[in-house]
């Protein structure tokens, strides 16, 4: 063999090599594409024809995008999704506003020195809260159970663009202010029966303070918000998602038969039991001022929950899109 043949090919080689590498990307976005099966047959049909004469013409095409510049960009991004997270965290240890004596908040200063050991911040934090429960409800869940919805989008797709992200957060931000609302009807509803024939079990947490006690209460409090309230909430939340998808309201027919019911019938109620229960005990156990937060970062979790797919054999995968 020449050199001339051998260069010709390693052309033909290196050829193919590309065409590989464009089938593959082709044939991951073609189901997608073409959700017709005779277009979808089509389309690969091109992508080997494209490969065949790729290959026996000797010319190599212009290079893909690099999958490098891809992955910087997603790694870029995921930065800044931390980058928010930690803003987030700051803005609450080093909280600068206090309420004010004649009604709204007032400067009271960054005080970073203090923020772990006289807790100055958040003590601002948690007496805004007490003023504000609802807006501050809102806010509170609004702004992390919406980087929520985005971190669900991008396990599912790879991108944290989500779209009608505005409405997301209004329809978060509303269930913060209900949830401010829900949280302290069960706290106290729970406090008011211990000890009692309807609740025999501890004591009101007025009465004892000690850390068994608080658990009791805790768990008590947890087993029935999320036995009534856990799964009506996830459910009329996915319909509001599924109304915003549609920009139309979405009847209850046609809202349950679009639910996957391996996720709805089974797996979503195992977390009640297996996550929600106990995640909320610790809610509990924490300062009333401070639950609604705890249930904003667990809002993170239950962004990720949904991205989960169950298998035929029970275990869970990352359902893609």
């Amino acid at each position: 063999m020449n050199g001339s043949t051998t260069m010709r090919h390693n052309k033909r080689i290196e050829a193919l090599r590309y065409g590989l590498e464009a089938e593959q990307v082709f044939l991951r976005t073609t189901s997608s594409l073409f959700p017709n099966k005779t277009q979808c047959c089509k389309s690969r049909l091109t992508v080997y024809w494209y490969i065949g004469s790729t290959a026996s013409s000797a010319f190599t095409p212009a290079p893909l995008a690099s999958p490098c510049t891809t992955e910087k960009t997603m790694q870029r991004s995921d930065r800044l999704a931390l980058g928010y997270l930690a803003l987030y965290a700051a803005f609450v240890f080093f909280f600068p506003w206090t309420p004010a004596e004649e009604g709204g908040l007032r400067w009271d200063g960054l005080h970073p020195l203090d923020a772990f050991s006289g807790m100055r911040g958040l003590k601002n934090f948690g007496d805004s809260v007490a003023a504000y429960p609802y807006v501050s409800g809102f806010l509170k869940v609004g702004l992390l159970a919406t980087f929520g919805e985005m971190l669900k989008n991008r396990r599912r797709s790879g991108a944290w663009q989500t779209p009608d992200l505005l409405a997301r957060f209004v329809v978060w931000g509303l269930y913060g202010a209900l949830f401010t609302l829900v949280f302290a009807l069960f706290a106290k509803g729970v406090a008011a029966l211990m000890g009692t024939p309807v609740w025999p079990f501890g004591q009101p947490p007025a009465l004892d303070h000690s850390f068994g006690n608080t658990l009791i209460f805790a768990f008590s409090t947890s087993l029935w918000m999320n036995l009534i309230f856990c799964y009506p909430m996830m459910l009329t939340h996915e319909w509001c998602n599924s109304v915003i998808t549609a920009r139309r309201l979405v009847g209850g027919a046609e809202f349950l038969e679009s639910l996957d019911k391996q996720v709805w019938g089974g797996f979503l109620l195992k977390t009640i039991v297996f996550f929600w229960i106990p995640a909320h005990t610790i809610t509990f156990c924490l300062p009333p001022d401070f639950r609604v937060l705890m249930s904003a970062v667990l809002s993170l979790a239950l962004g990720f929950l949904l991205t989960l797919k169950p298998k035929p054999d029970g275990t869970a995968q990352c359902a893609k899109a």
